[in-house]
């Protein structure tokens, strides 16, 4: 049974406790997990704990994204296979910007928030003059992406104070928004965008899904189940593109949102280097030790090339198939949150 409740702390403050038997259903959770949005989103003190950053599973250490667990294999695989952005999404992004005229201009100056190692800070220094990649951890930053008109801070989004106010043209946030505390992240984006032009663009992806029926069911268990303790609560928030986090927005009386459909080509091997970017995988991994996490990847990767070499060829594993020859495709949906600063907050 999967359960929400404030539970108060020293100074007042909270947490809340989710809690999930070991073994359900996936209907069931899926239905208590729309129940909980639902509480969530009538409750005030509830918004009040989000905004603060008072979420925790209550059963792991959960993942932080500027802790040590970005260590340098886990930044390698993170540069090389997390997921790239579409042209369309920026094109949605600097048509906004212009109020949809058609223009050669560029943005004077862009703030990548959650930066990572600039998977979106390259796509956005195609449109703009100057950007200003920022990221807590100094591991995902020693190994960005490097481009003439980017400079790469390590920085928190909720302590902007290296930008003078009045002075950032585009803010984005790139998959990262749950991540921070959103009430200090909203004052800062408030005091360093510019009045009327500057704009605040969001994003995040939902649940993604492979091209075999088989090994999506695999993933979606590795995923959702055996991997569902160890994921930060916080993540659970990306599954309704952010809904619960819109209220606590400013500019909504400028909110436009646009969906973007997403598919991306890849190999197994690929595929499977890309699950270990995965926070859950590292806490997982931190948690149980090198040996369990190791078996956990290979009976995962192993039920993965099954479900693949099956459908080609009707046998199991056969070892002289390059399983990084072998093809597959995964798609979602990017939803896009665009809003300009206003007066009206």
């Amino acid at each position: 049974m999967l359960t929400v409740r404030p539970d108060l702390q020293t100074r007042g403050y909270g947490k809340f406790i989710i809690s999930v038997a070991e073994n359900f259903a996936r209907p069931h959770w899926h239905a208590e997990l729309i129940e909980m949005s639902v509480l969530i989103q009538r409750t005030e003190l509830v918004a009040y704990y989000i905004r603060r950053g008072y979420i925790d599973t209550g059963r792991r250490q959960p993942f932080s994204p500027d802790d040590s667990r970005f260590e340098e294999e886990h930044t390698r695989k993170y540069r090389l296979h997390r997921p790239n952005y579409s042209k369309q999404l920026f094109e949605h992004i600097i048509n906004y910007y212009f109020n949809g005229n058609q223009t050669n201009e560029k943005i004077p100056l862009a703030l990548d928030v959650g930066c990572g190692n600039g998977q979106a800070t390259i796509g956005l220094s195609l449109y703009c003059d100057r950007v200003i990649g920022i990221d807590a951890s100094e591991n995902q930053i020693a190994h960005a992406i490097e481009k003439d008109n980017i400079e790469y801070r390590c920085n928190k989004a909720e302590d902007l104070t290296f930008l003078e106010s009045n002075s950032v043209d585009l803010i984005t946030v790139a998959t990262v928004l749950h991540w921070l505390n959103l009430e200090l992240f909203v004052e800062e984006v408030k005091r360093v965008l510019k009045p009327n032009t500057g704009v605040l663009a969001i994003w995040t992806y939902g649940v993604r899904t492979l091209d075999n029926p088989n090994a999506d069911a695999i993933h979606y268990e590795f995923d959702r189940i055996i991997l569902f303790p160890y994921w930060n609560s916080r993540r659970w928030l990306c599954d309704d593109y952010y809904k619960l986090l819109l209220p606590l927005l400013p500019y909504k009386s400028t909110l436009v949102e646009y969906t973007i459909e997403q598919k991306t080509e890849t190999s197994i091997g690929q595929y499977i280097d890309s699950i270990e970017t995965y926070s859950a995988c590292q806490t997982y991994r931190k948690q149980e030790g090198e040996k369990a996490y190791q078996d956990l990847l290979k009976i995962f990767r192993e039920k993965i090339i099954d479900s693949y070499t099956k459908t080609l060829n009707g046998t199991t594993n056969d070892e002289t198939i390059d399983f990084n020859s072998i093809k597959l495709s995964i798609s979602g949906l990017i939803r896009l949150y665009l809003m300009r600063k206003n007066d009206i907050h």
